[in-house]
């Protein structure tokens, strides 16, 4: 037979050989025969003698917004921080507890309105008395019967005008210009809390 074939019956078969995308390929030391290829072109990976198409890197979830990657592969290793409402699992984001508005992937952050954040859960909120202020406010002046402007909030929200609005994301505490504490799995950067780099 012709070189790169080997006798069968009355025919010629052509040995067995690496694909010729193959930059690799080890040979057999007893047959001299390829065993298997172990490097392939730029874009396909080995698959027995021959190379296939690499596979595209895995990739966070859509609402990740911080994807750890594999410095080899590219494949996604791990979501480090979510859009606000959501907080990391694996490689996505899963929403927050119920009644959770902010989260990390430990704990709430922020409770949704009418809830209180107790330990790790946010619980309904109900005063012990009756309270004047809105469920935001942890203390306000009383006019006449009637909350005239609140004086301090709750943790996650700050003083504007007469009531309390949210803090930044990643903020626990926060005065009316800039956060003072930041809330678990962040960090003080740049006047700012940011998601806490693994």
């Amino acid at each position: 037979c012709q070189d790169g074939y080997d006798p069968e019956g009355l025919d010629c078969i052509a040995k067995p050989a690496c694909s010729a995308l193959c930059t690799d390929c080890k040979i057999g030391s007893r047959t001299g025969l390829p065993k298997k290829c172990l490097a392939c072109q730029e874009g396909y990976i080995p698959e027995g003698l021959d190379c296939v198409p690499k596979p595209p890197p895995l990739d966070c979830s859509v609402a990740c917004t911080d994807c750890k990657r594999s410095p080899s592969t590219g494949d996604a290793k791990k979501c480090r921080a979510c859009m606000i409402g959501y907080r990391p699992r694996g490689i996505g984001c899963v929403g927050c507890a119920n009644n959770c508005e902010q989260c990390t992937a430990e704990r709430c952050l922020v409770c949704s309105h009418n809830y209180r954040l107790k330990g790790l859960a946010c619980t309904k909120f109900q005063p012990a008395k009756p309270n004047l202020c809105h469920e935001e406010c942890h203390k306000c002046k009383v006019v006449d019967g009637e909350p005239a402007k609140c004086t301090r909030c709750t943790d996650g929200w700050k003083t504007q005008g007469k009531t309390c609005v949210r803090c930044p994301e990643g903020c626990r505490t926060c005065s009316k210009v800039r956060c003072l504490a930041c809330a678990e799995g962040y960090v003080y950067k740049n006047r700012v809390c940011v998601p806490q780099a693994d």
